[in-house]
């Protein structure tokens, strides 16, 4: 019935301050039964002033999170590849994060029953929404194996 015009941000002007609003605007028809066929408008807006200086917070504190906590944190897509890797986890295997991205536990610990081991742990997670049971695993390491508790 309509097209949408969206607008990332629109500032309005109001006494004192000027607030940030995400818009969205969707062209209607005429209302029903009446004879007036003149196009119209129906707008929304959310007040996201402040959001954008929450988001760089938000950003800065996973970043301090990322680069100073001693063990190993990781982000992985549905198919199991890291999309993100702090220094700890990557110094276990004598590599840099960036040297993770898109790859998959075998490509990165070169232990097939580790990685059978994660991969299963995943697509569990990820069918049933469900955290894992918290284990103690060996984790191949640039200097042998090291036991470590995880959760996913």
């Amino acid at each position: 019935m309509g097209y949408h015009l969206e607008i990332e941000a629109e500032p309005l002007k109001t006494p004192g301050a000027t607030r940030l609003l995400a818009t969205r605007k969707v062209k209607i028809g005429p209302a029903p039964g009446t004879p007036d066929a003149r196009p119209r408008v129906l707008g929304a807006a959310i007040d996201i002033t402040g959001f954008d200086e929450q988001r760089k917070n938000d950003q800065k504190l996973l970043q301090d999170l990322m680069e100073y906590v001693g063990d190993g944190i990781f982000f992985k897509d549905k198919e199991s590849r890291f999309i993100r890797v702090n220094r700890a986890l990557a110094a276990l295997v004598g590599k840099t994060p960036d040297e993770f991205v898109g790859k998959q536990d075998i490509d990165v610990f070169k232990n097939e029953d580790y990685a059978a081991a994660a991969l299963a742990e995943e697509r569990e997670l990820f069918r049933t929404g469900r955290p894992t049971i918290p284990v103690y695993r060996e984790t191949p390491t640039l200097g042998g194996k090291q036991i470590r508790f995880t959760r996913k």
